[in-house]
């Protein structure tokens, strides 16, 4: 059983790859005679077999063992594919039949038999001539094939051709549909996808506008209030200016006639008073050194922060000529940082080199970063808190120096730090005042002690930017703060 399993397998295997390996086999079909059917017939103790073929054509004949078989090759001939491939028939004499396209011009048909064979063509049939294939005992009448079963072979043959083609025609309407679909589906997701893209762009261009319109309107709202800002300033000042000039004024005449009048009482006292005289005048000099002291050693044991503004990928406001806020801060403070500590100062910086403050350097927000310094300052529980930036602004006459503060700070004192130190970096710097201006940075709001934002000036102003580049620029401007922070802890 197993060996007529295999030798069937490789009956079929040898015909398929025949056909494979012919990719032009239909076109030479057309000079080759074509085997278009089979049938059987039973007589008493005989099997005939008729093939239907196109006309008469050479084979060759052969047998095999294990089981006893008959194998002949038709030469120069083609199986129509509707002929049924293999038979099992109801006799003794023969037992199965298989015919394949052995390869491109060769059909083989085998016979399981044991019995007598007799082979010889016939005329008539669907294809003109037909091959029989007597098995068994020939009784002399012969195995006969009824018209009637001829009848049912060929109805059963159309009817399997139709079914085959219904099949084959559903097959294909399925795939067709599924075709269908799936290119449907294809173009939906692409209408879909092209929309979505539409819409989103539209969406963040839409966005983009509103953003662009508040920006706008945010940065002229801060234009019109520095303007106004300004314009208020100085007119502050001017009525300071004039108040102080009449005050001024009447405390020189209160001066000159508190003068006058201790001279004349000194006058008097001189003579009497001339040793009292001479013991104030050794005591003098001790009472001015131990002020001295006390000026010089202002600065000892204070923790001071300084924050250099910017840094790492944020460089700030760039100046005409190309110089960066965030260089100008840090030559700034670490020039700062020198004199404090010569003066007896703790003094830490939030960066010492051009990074970012957060630990998530580049990826931190606005916030996360602002926080960062601010830790700094909080942790260390400083004295003072010190963050140093260079202004810009639009229009390029713009100048001078402002100090910042928070006027809602719980410490109260970041007003006076902030006036200090502007006060004084103007007059190293001789740039314009802006004055002393509260404000809502987050860097002053969120640190626990006095906290300032001091604009050294204005970056965007081509003098100012070459002065805050300047070796000599930098070195006044920390000594202008240094001298705003020795004022507000004297």
């Amino acid at each position: 059983m197993i060996r007529k399993i295999l030798l069937s397998l490789l009956i079929l295997f040898a015909a398929t790859s025949a056909a494979h390996a012919e990719p032009d086999f239909n076109a030479r079909k057309a000079n080759l005679t074509e085997i278009g059917g089979i049938r059987v017939g039973y007589g008493k103790e005989m099997v005939r077999i008729v093939l239907d073929v196109g006309k008469v054509v050479e084979y060759t004949e052969s047998y095999a063992e294990y089981p006893s078989r008959m194998i002949l090759d038709f030469k120069d001939t083609w199986l129509n594919p509707t002929v049924q491939r293999e038979l099992t028939l109801k006799s003794v004499v023969a037992t199965k039949v298989r015919i394949a396209q052995f390869n491109p011009t060769t059909v083989r048909l085998v016979i399981e038999t044991m019995g007598e064979t007799k082979l010889f063509f016939l005329d008539g049939g669907p294809k003109g001539k037909r091959f029989v294939i007597d098995l068994g005992k020939n009784d002399g009448k012969g195995a006969t094939i009824k018209q009637a079963d001829i009848e049912r072979q060929e109805r059963e043959l159309k009817e399997r051709q139709e079914r085959e083609l219904k099949e084959r025609q559903e097959r294909e309407a399925k795939e067709r549909q599924e075709r269908e679909l799936k290119e449907r589906q294809e173009r939906e997701l692409k209408e879909r996808q092209e929309r979505e893209l539409k819409e989103r762009q539209e969406r963040e261009l839409k966005e983009r506008q509103e953003r662009e319109l508040k920006e706008r309107q945010e940065r002229e709202l801060k234009e019109r209030q520095e303007r106004e800002l300004k314009e208020r300033q100085e007119r502050e000042l001017k009525e300071r200016q004039e108040r102080e000039a009449k005050e001024l004024k009447k405390q020189r005449e209160r001066e000159e006639k508190e003068r006058r009048e201790r001279e004349k009482k000194e006058r008097r006292e001189r003579e009497k008073k001339s040793k009292s005289k001479d013991d104030d005048k050794d005591k003098q000099p001790v009472t001015e050194v131990d002020k001295d002291l006390n000026e010089i050693t202002a600065l000892s044991g204070r923790r001071i922060v300084i924050d250099p503004g910017h840094g790492g990928n944020d460089s700030g406001a760039i100046g005409p000529t190309g110089v960066m806020e965030k260089t100008v801060t840090l030559r700034v403070s670490l020039a700062l940082k020198d004199l404090l500590e010569a003066e007896g100062a703790d003094v830490i910086l939030t960066r010492y080199d051009d990074r970012t403050v957060s630990e998530k350097g580049a990826k931190a927000s606005d916030i996360e970063e602002l926080g960062a310094r601010c830790d700094i300052a909080n942790r260390a529980g400083a004295d003072i808190f010190l963050s140093i930036h260079a202004d810009s602004f639009t229009r390029p006459e713009a100048r001078g120096t402002t100090g910042y503060y928070y006027s809602k700070s719980t410490t109260g004192h970041g007003q006076r730090l902030a006036d200090c130190i502007r006060r004084n970096l103007v007059e190293q710097l001789g740039t314009p005042s802006r004055g002393t201006q509260p404000c809502n940075f987050y860097v002053v709001k969120n640190t626990d002690m006095p906290a300032t934002l001091i604009e050294l000036g204005f970056i965007s102003n081509k003098d100012e930017e070459k002065l805050l580049n300047s070796e000599d620029g930098v070195k006044r401007a920390a000594q202008g703060i240094l001298d705003g922070i020795e004022d507000y802890f004297g």
